[in-house]
């Protein structure tokens, strides 16, 4: 049975590095691996969706490898890695300042005044985690914010990758650096250094992407995110809530009055039984009955509280709005949000009856779903209907948004008018190939030219021996149009990877192009030359041989092992 995955004759380049060979010195290896750990991860989920192809992920592994060492690519391991610790780091000040603001601090408030009075020293151990926390933490802290000097970044409105070392250390300054240094103040004893600490709510747009990406990269649905960052919210909203709580009869006369409700909740420091643990858990409890409409909890606060009702009040109309949204936000996720992914689960569920039914075997039924999740990415839309209602003009320029790519790589593309581009686009046929897929074969005749938009297609004689790999940009029968006969293939084509093409006409291309002179003068003659550059390495192959010297120009005995004749004829 025929596999899906394509076995290379040629000399491969699966990473920007060169290979090292066997008696390479350690520091070289321990280099190379550096480097590979810095730069782009072509098996991180969030790459392929971006990126969509290797061949596309390889280029973009070789531009970043071309420029400054210690930048770190944004799709990389090493990244992958920074951007859960630096969640970690945001998630701990963001539940544990509150926290120590309204019930370590008030703790030791008490007992310094306790000591002052009786002149006793009182040692606390839970003092000293939250020293050891607050060290590990800033040190960790300032890593994460030197790193983000050599992370590169996305630009959204472009949607290209910035590596550039100055570019970055630009965007870093001009956007959260000052929000990150506030929330890594740890040195000091009073209640607005941890308030600034706070300022790490800026990052709460960063932290939720950098929390898409870890449940992207698990290959968890979209649906476990928005469900995940709505309980992060509902958590944040109560433990910040709960924390105010506690700490309003406290700070007007940095006491506990009797008529209080921590007071008479016994979780004032200096009662019995205390302990911040369960002074915590009183505090979150009422807040959480008030906040979800679940009743007024176990304390109710006294007539004179002012500020503890109109607190419960703010909680109860937050905690109201707050559901609703939840509500509106998880029918919307399961509803009219994901209509287009429900319906590609529909087509799915449709293909694989299909194939069921037809008993296909399970090779096949791997590339047709392969094909349709590259197809597709899934969601599912109809897009003829969409196209319908646009004008000519939109249509126009949407058809040559999408082939942005292909048109800033095609030599062709580039010379001609706008108009006739946007007319040869429209006018053209778009395609995917999968793996091992063949386009032409040797002798078909050429009646369309093939552009690659993306992917790696295979050029082999009719032995099977492969002469070169046409990539991104590249094209497929322009011979044809200056051959003065019908021309028919010489070499077979076949798709290495998952490849996307446009196919367009011959005669239509010979139309729009034949009456510009100088225009055919240079194509015809890079036409030449490739065909010239094809018969040349034909010739190689057919002397190569199994000698010593083929195999190391090849790159087949250092780079990739190879069974060869004991035995070597004469």
């Amino acid at each position: 049975m025929p596999s899906n995955t394509h076995i290379c004759e040629l000399k491969l380049n699966t990473f920007g590095l060169p290979k090292l060979p066997p008696n390479a010195p350690w520091t070289d290896r321990f280099w190379r691996k550096i480097r590979k750990f810095l730069t782009l991860n072509p098996d991180s989920p969030t790459a392929n969706r971006f990126f969509r192809n290797r061949s596309t992920m390889l280029n973009e592994q070789k531009r970043h490898l071309r420029g400054s060492c210690f930048v770190i690519h944004p799709f990389s391991t090493f990244n992958r890695i920074r951007e859960a610790i630096y969640v970690l780091i945001w998630v701990c000040e963001i539940f544990l300042t509150p926290i120590y603001i309204s019930f370590l601090l008030v703790q030791q408030k008490h007992f310094s005044h306790k000591q002052e009075k009786t002149g006793r020293k009182i040692f606390f151990i839970i003092d000293d985690i939250v020293r050891i926390y607050r060290v590990i933490i800033c040190f960790l802290g300032i890593l994460i914010n030197i790193l983000f000097f050599f992370t590169g970044y996305v630009d959204t409105s472009t949607k290209e990758v910035v590596i550039d070392f100055r570019t970055i250390a630009k965007h870093y300054l001009s956007t959260y650096y000052i929000p990150d240094i506030l929330m890594n103040v740890k040195f000091g004893s009073t209640g607005f250094v941890y308030l600034m600490n706070l300022f790490s709510l800026c990052r709460f747009s960063t932290v939720l992407e950098y929390i898409k990406n870890i449940v992207l990269n698990l290959k968890m649905k979209e649906e476990i995110y928005v469900c995940l960052k709505m309980f992060i919210i509902t958590c944040i909203l109560l433990n910040g809530a709960a924390c105010i709580y506690y700490f309003l009869p406290w700070i007007s006369h940095e006491s506990f009055s009797k008529t209080s409700w921590p007071f008479r909740a016994k979780i004032t420091p200096g009662q019995p039984n205390y302990s911040i643990q369960r002074a915590y858990a009183k505090s979150i409890l009422p807040v959480a009955c008030y906040f979800f409409g679940a009743g007024e909890g176990p304390h109710n606060t006294h007539d004179e509280d002012i500020f503890d009702k109109l607190w419960l009040i703010c909680v109860m109309i937050t905690g109201r709005v707050w559901t609703l949204f939840v509500i509106a936000s998880i029918l919307k996720l399961f509803s009219v949000l994901t209509i287009s992914e429900s319906k590609y689960e529909e087509y799915l569920l449709q293909l694989e009856i299909y194939m069921r039914q037809k008993r296909l075997p399970r090779i096949l039924r791997e590339r047709l779903f392969e094909y349709y999740r590259y197809k597709y990415q899934n969601h599912f839309f109809n897009e003829e209907a969409i196209f319908a209602t646009l004008s000519n003009y939109l249509k126009q320029e949407l058809v040559l948004f999408g082939a942005r790519k292909l048109i800033n790589r095609v030599d062709l593309f580039k010379i001609l008018p706008k108009s006739i581009v946007a007319l040869l686009i429209s006018k053209s046929k778009q395609a995917v190939y999968l793996s091992n897929d063949y386009i032409v074969k040797r002798g078909d005749g050429a009646h369309e030219i093939f552009f690659i938009s993306a992917g790696t297609v295979a050029v082999a004689t009719e032995a099977g021996e492969e002469v070169v790999h046409l990539e991104d940009g590249e094209d497929i029968g322009l011979i044809s149009l200056f051959s003065p006969v019908p021309y028919k293939y010489q070499y077979n084509y076949y798709a290495i990877e998952t490849t996307e093409l446009y196919c367009i006409n011959k005669k239509l291309l010979k139309e729009l192009i034949f009456d510009q002179d100088d225009l055919l003068k240079f194509f015809s003659k890079k036409v030449l030359e490739r065909v010239e550059t094809f018969k040349n390495i034909q010739k190689n192959y057919h002397v190569r041989g199994y000698d010593l010297l083929s195999e190391l120009s090849h790159g087949k005995i250092l780079e990739r092992p190879r069974l060869r004749p004991t035995n070597f004829d004469a």
